[in-house]
């Protein structure tokens, strides 16, 4: 296989991570990372893309909250009755203690919204990683929080323009020291036909 500093990037940088530092990334950073996510491929041009930032300490903290009310309020309804005894997470666990999240909506209006949205996440992940930045998905942001019966709420709170469905919610910022990186292991045979 042939291998140049973009190659060395998607196939070794950029890793999924499930706990930062908390050390807050540079406008300059985050602002390189979003214009990389507005180049992605689109297709006809009409780039039906959203990006929610949610960068502030207490907006942060606030998305965590969130979220953990979001989980009590399912596992409320799916165990009536039943108290959890384990120790909560806190807003910032629940947020892993990055310092970034940046969604990632989609037009429904437009046919290749839910093709182009997550190709300018990857342009951003990817970018992210070039610059040493970690990053790491939270499929419940977008497949939970801004769906189902309070996702209307939730989508107005966090600015999710109308008609816009949430396909990525990334997180980004340093990984913890703690957080080995661990083998992704051997990938998986028979996904490769050439005709």
């Amino acid at each position: 296989m042939l291998t140049n500093e973009v190659i060395e990037t998607i196939m070794v940088k950029r890793r999924s991570f499930k706990l930062f530092d908390g050390k807050p990334l540079s406008d300059e950073v985050i602002e390189t990372i979003l214009e990389c996510g507005k180049i992605a491929p689109t297709g006809m041009n009409r780039q039906p893309w959203h990006f929610t930032v949610v960068k502030t300490a207490e907006a942060m903290a606030e998305l965590g909250a969130d979220l953990l009310a979001m989980q009590a309020k399912r596992a409320g309804a799916g165990q009536a009755g039943n108290a959890s005894t384990e120790p909560r997470m806190t807003a910032s666990e629940r947020t892993r203690n990055a310092p970034l999240m940046i969604i990632a909506s989609g037009d429904e209006n437009e046919m290749c919204a839910h093709i182009d949205t997550p190709l300018a996440m990857e342009n951003m992940l990817l970018a992210a990683a070039s610059l040493g930045v970690d990053s790491g998905w939270d499929f419940s942001v977008n497949r939970d929080f801004f769906e189902g019966t309070d996702g209307p709420a939730n989508k107005a709170k966090y600015q999710i323009p109308e008609g816009y469905k949430a396909y990525c919610a990334c997180y980004f910022g340093y990984r913890d020291a703690s957080q080995a990186i661990r083998d992704r292991g051997p990938r998986r045979e028979g996904t490769v036909t050439v005709l």
